[in-house]
């Protein structure tokens, strides 16, 4: 129940000669009884901002002041509520008993103030009635007014003139107002008793903004007569016998703002009786167990406000009165820029904060890493690591480097052939589990016929080339390899004169035709044609008499070239496929840059293949990039099948040029919401069910964030900051809590501070090696191998989308973005960034998008481990949390130009995923396998097969649930709401979650996809009574759950 510091809105009665009751509210107010009793709605367009007033009818003016002295003036007075932390109203019965009471002057204390004067007892019992009844809203203010005026024209507020206004001033510190009943003994003016008194208790409570709290225990505050005392705060309270439901105190019943000031957030769950509230609690959140006795008595006697159903009992029910309306929240602003991207983040060296590590890998002796920019996880991996014999896929052919033709070297090239295709049947009978194509299958080998020994050098990593260099020991002499994504030839560049060019066919050849001085047709016994140029005239190829093999006439000279490319493709039959390559005979791109810019959420990305003549290569393109091509190129007609993404077409260019476009609706940011929607409205309901959520959720864990994420590796505690930051989004962005946010932002704050000063003593602390990784561990196999640069993204996207989420919300709240993103907080988490995708190649310690691939539409996450079928990446959802996370870091620092690069990435995964990840059953996108796509998900993507699992396991809620989690404010994004229930009827996840998965968290990921496209059924099974939040997920909460339902309704 929480007041923010914004958007006040007030609610004034203002009735003639009785008293009205006006209170201050945040957006949101609702008056409701806990135990399913009817709700009262007032919504937020009922609300006038108007100013809150008491009017009395009363003749004199006696009000007690912060230092005890009374003001008579005749006046209005306001009373601050900054000074004045507790307000009591009390109203006293007409009706009298004999015995002493205080006088006048005890009226104010050091717990609080008090106004005391003459009325009917009737307010009392028809107060929780007005509360507890289904009110038309419209109706609801002449329903109070005819209350109040039922009691009477006596009613009147200690000696108010009847046209004296009492303004009650509200600030950004009012976090709390709770309206109540509760019986406290009074004295009558002319200092008799009246014992049988009832009351109205308005409390308004202060809310420190203080990042550090007292200890204020779990209080409860229990009223029950008769007794002898009462200990309070270690202030004795006598109370007469012969008033057996009141107790006596010179500031009458009234909480000290001292202890209660610190106390984030406080709830109070009343009692009713049959004429009165007997008791009240009011409860620390942030604390578990109780520090003070509860205040009770051993029995209770009938009074005329407490009427016992039987001997020793009360019959009650929980009353709750909460500040919801309807909330509207609108769409996060556009990025308003226009500019280039991929400028540096910084280019300093990461802070001493990350120790200085060595890696756990042995490379081979001519894998140059003596670079910052060193690359791990790119197509061409495979080359840097153990024999540096596995296949590398540059898209649409595959190369591998072998050493056993006749013991001499060479590159081997190959090319997809759909007919050739593998299916696996193993795990199941009716689909195929895996897909997959030939490996080191090669349709030649480029080498030269007198190679002796030799090896392979790598070097020039950049993010979609590298060099290949097959040398001899002596270096005498090398063939040269320039391996760059989508390049449509395989160039060989001789160097030295010594080598004599040869082309070995493992497969045979048939022939090989000389069309023209240094252009060749060769045919294999497959039925396959080749072409192969060659740029020096005087330097002719023969085929040798067993036909395996072409050689040169001669040794080469310096520079030779040989280019090959298939003439076999699956074009249509009017491409003259010849003539295309002829254009680009003797051309080849050297490496890509990678480039892109944006104009007010206009982007456009692309590669500018650098080339060795400056004229257009033939550049391959994927699926996705050939939807999104601009309209300045033109396709060649030449199309070829890629390992695992489908029909790939061709361009001749130097540079291609894709579009993307945010439009309404394409701004992910703080909460969820659904996709081209302007705004979201949770009603006063969900209000209510995510506040309790929220507060059950942080009470669970005492409010200690740190203790969940110490000592534990990086993959799991990134999960556990990122949902607790989930939560002080939904606490902050949603609910306005200043309260709970408070409390949330400064548990997070407190488990981050381990990381900053990297002070947990974890098993695997965070270390920066000299090839630029962060979080380096002691081997591969441990924390999912961290050590060699494998998921770093999945790890470090929860870390920085934490970390934005912080940062904002602490800067909206202190003004200042400062708050929490200190110098070293900024850096530590830029160097996060940089290590998954720094994106300039001026920052001289990471490479460039070191897990992002531009031409694949995604990140790849295995890293310096060699795989038989190339780079792969199994969680596609926990690669847009980590874009997402860079998109909102980007605006909570106020860089456009990083915001507008994760927002970049996001467009280009969902326009990816959506051919090669999320795809139809009926495979009607082209791009998967008819075989394979009734599994609607590819299990693990790799360059060249798709395999039905996880590397966890085998069951069908961990291979779709993994890309799922975590669901974010940028699911709704990438995942269209036809695919999603498409995907939950085909595999009857319903019937599956209810069956067997309730109790299991991959259950509750399950649903909560499910609220991409039936947001109504996800929020009923999150709102099931008696939800076990210990079942979900550890990086999903309840709170966050019941958001994203809502916020898609």
């Amino acid at each position: 129940m929480a007041l923010t510091h914004s958007s006040i809105l007030s609610i004034s009665l203002i009735i003639p000669k009785i008293a009205a009751i006006s209170i201050s509210v945040g957006p949101q107010f609702s008056i409701g009884v806990n135990n399913n009793a009817p709700t009262t709605t007032i919504p937020s367009s009922s609300i006038q901002p108007v100013t809150v007033t008491l009017v009395s009818a009363s003749v004199d003016t006696e009000i007690f002041t912060n230092d005890g002295s009374t003001d008579a003036s005749n006046g209005p007075v306001s009373i601050d509520l900054n000074s004045l932390l507790t307000t009591t109203i009390v109203s006293k019965s007409t009706d009298s008993s004999s015995y002493s009471s205080s006088s006048s002057s005890s009226n104010s204390n050091s717990e609080g103030y008090e106004y005391w004067n003459d009325t009917a007892t009737s307010i009392t019992t028809s107060l929780p009635s007005l509360l507890t009844r289904n009110a038309n809203p419209s109706n609801l203010g002449s329903e109070i007014t005819s209350l109040i005026s039922s009691v009477g024209t006596n009613m009147r507020f200690s000696s108010f003139k009847s046209d004296n206004i009492i303004s009650i001033t509200s600030s950004p510190n009012i976090s709390t107002f709770i309206i109540s009943s509760l019986p406290v003994k009074t004295s009558s003016n002319n200092g008799t008793d009246n014992g049988n008194t009832s009351s109205l208790l308005l409390l308004l409570s202060s809310a420190s903004t203080s990042s550090s709290y007292s200890s204020v225990p779990y209080n409860t505050v229990t009223l029950s007569p008769p007794t002898s005392s009462i200990t309070y705060y270690g202030t004795s309270h006598s109370i007469n016998s012969s008033s057996s439901a009141y107790y006596e105190s010179s500031g009458g019943y009234v909480l000290n703002s001292s202890q209660i000031s610190h106390t984030l957030p406080i709830s109070l769950s009343s009692k009713i009786g049959s004429s009165s509230i007997v008791s009240s609690s009011f409860r620390d959140s942030k604390s578990s167990s109780p520090a003070i006795p509860t205040l009770t008595t051993s029995s209770l006697s009938s009074s005329i406000l407490t009427s016992p159903s039987s001997s020793g009992s009360l019959s009650m029910v929980d009353l709750s009165i909460s500040t919801y309306t309807d909330k509207t929240i609108t769409q996060i602003p556009k990025i308003d820029y226009s500019g280039s991207l991929f400028s540096p983040i910084a280019t300093a060296e990461p802070l001493t904060v990350f120790p200085r590590t060595t890696i756990n890998i042995t490379f081979p002796d001519y894998v140059n890493t003596n670079t910052t920019q060193f690359q791990s996880n790119k197509f061409y991996t495979n080359m840097l690591l153990d024999g540096q014999n596995n296949t590398v896929w540059s898209y649409p052919y595959s190369l591998f480097y072998t050493t056993s033709v006749g013991g001499r070297g060479g590159m081997g090239v190959s090319l997809v052939n759909i007919s050739d295709r593998l299916y696996d049947y193993t795990n199941d009978g009716n689909l195929p589990t895996t897909y997959s194509n030939p490996t080191m299958a090669a349709a030649m080998i480029i080498g030269a016929s007198n190679f002796q020994e030799v090896f392979l050098y790598m070097d020039e990593y950049q993010a979609m080339s590298v060099t290949a260099e097959i040398k001899t020991s002596d270096n005498n002499g090398g063939i040269e390899f320039p391996l760059v994504q989508g390049m449509g030839m395989i160039t060989a560049i001789y160097h030295g004169s010594s080598l004599i060019p040869e082309i070995v066919a493992p497969g045979l050849f048939s022939q090989l035709v000389n069309v023209s001085i240094g252009k060749y047709i060769v045919t294999l016994t497959s039925g396959s044609q080749w072409i192969i140029y060659i740029s020096i005239s005087s330097i002719e190829l023969v085929l040798n008499n067993d036909k395996t093999k072409i050689t040169a006439t001669n040794g080469a000279t310096e520079g030779l070239i040989v280019q090959v490319a298939s003439l076999t493709t699956y074009s249509n039959d009017t491409v003259d496929v010849e003539s295309i390559y002829d254009q680009c005979n003797g051309t080849y791109p050297i490496n890509a840059t990678l480039v892109a810019s944006v104009n007010n959420g206009d982007y456009q990305y692309g590669f500018e293949y650098n080339t060795n003549s400056g004229k257009p290569a033939l550049v391959f393109l994927l699926p996705h990039l050939i939807d999104s091509l601009t309209d300045s190129l033109s396709l060649t007609g030449i199309e070829m099948y890629s390992g695992t993404k489908g029909k790939m077409a061709s361009v001749l260019a130097n540079k291609v040029i894709f579009q993307e476009s945010a439009t309404v609706g394409d701004e992910p940011g703080w909460i969820p919401m659904s996709m081209n929607a302007s705004e979201v409205v949770y009603n006063s309901s969900q209000l209510q069910t995510l506040q309790t959520a929220l507060d059950e959720e942080m009470a669970n864990i005492g409010w200690d964030i740190k203790s969940l994420v110490t000592n534990i590796d990086t993959y799991t505690a990134g999960k556990i900051l990122d949902k607790y930051s989930q939560m002080l989004a939904v606490s902050h962005f949603i609910l306005g809590n200043i309260t709970a946010t408070t409390g949330v932002l400064d548990g997070l704050i407190d488990a981050w501070d381990g990381y900053l000063n990297n002070s947990y003593g974890v098993k695997y602390p965070l270390g920066y090696l000299n090839i630029g990784t962060i979080a380096a561990m002691a081997t591969s196999a441990e924390n999912y191998g961290n050590s060699v640069m494998n998921d770093h993204y999945f790890h470090y996207g929860y870390f920085i989308h934490s970390a934005a989420v912080i940062g904002e919300v602490a800067a909206q709240l202190a003004g200042d973005n400062k708050n929490w993103i200190t110098e070293k907080a900024q850096n530590y988490v830029e160097s996060l960034i940089r290590d998954v995708a720094n994106p300039s190649t001026a920052d001289p310690y990471f490479p460039q998008f070191r897990m992002f691939d531009w031409y694949h539409g995604h990140s790849f996450a295995s890293g310096l481990v060699s795989s038989g079928d190339g780079r792969n990446q199994e969680s596609s959802s926990e690669d847009v949390n980590f874009a997402l996370g860079l998109k909102m870091w980007g605006r909570a620092i106020g860089s456009d130009s990083l915001e507008a690069t994760g927002e970049l990435m996001l467009l280009v995964m969902r326009r990816a995923m959506n051919q090669y990840y999320f795809f139809n059953n009926d495979s009607s996108n082209g791009v998967i396998p008819e075989e394979y796509s009734p599994h609607m998900v590819p299990g693990i993507l790799y360059e060249n097969k798709l395999t039905y699992v996880t590397f966890f396991g085998t069951d069908v809620q961990y291979i779709h649930g993994i890309q799922m989690l975590p669901i974010t404010a940028a699911s709704m994004l990438i995942k269209n709401q036809q695919y999603v229930a498409e995907e939950w009827t085909t595999f009857e996840f319903d019937c599956l979650v209810g069956e067997s998965l309730n109790e299991d968290p991959w259950g509750h990921v399950l649903k909560l996809n499910q609220a991409l496209f039936d947001p109504g059924a996800a929020l009923g099974h999150f709102t099931t009574s008696g939800f076990d939040i210990s079942k979900l997920d550890n990086g999903q909460s309840l709170t966050w759950s019941l958001a994203v339902c809502m916020g898609l309704s």
